[in-house]
């Protein structure tokens, strides 16, 4: 999904990609296993984004 909207934002030189990922992301808790490792994928697609994006028409915003 990042992929496509990615490409179209850059076609349209402009765009905002927004993730939003909760506390568990950055700390685990054991009954919530599978949310807090779908959360963390999250959180890192988000910030390797924000890094190759950097300079580009089109930001990434995280609330983590």
């Amino acid at each position: 999904t990042a992929q496509s909207a990615i490409a179209a934002m850059q076609g349209a030189d402009h765009g905002v990609l927004v993730f939003t990922v909760n506390s568990l992301a950055r700390s685990p808790e054991a009954m919530s296993a599978a949310l807090s490792i779908g959360k963390g994928a999250q959180l890192n697609l988000a910030l390797s984004l924000e890094r190759e994006l950097e300079g580009s028409s089109v930001h990434v915003g995280r609330q983590a």
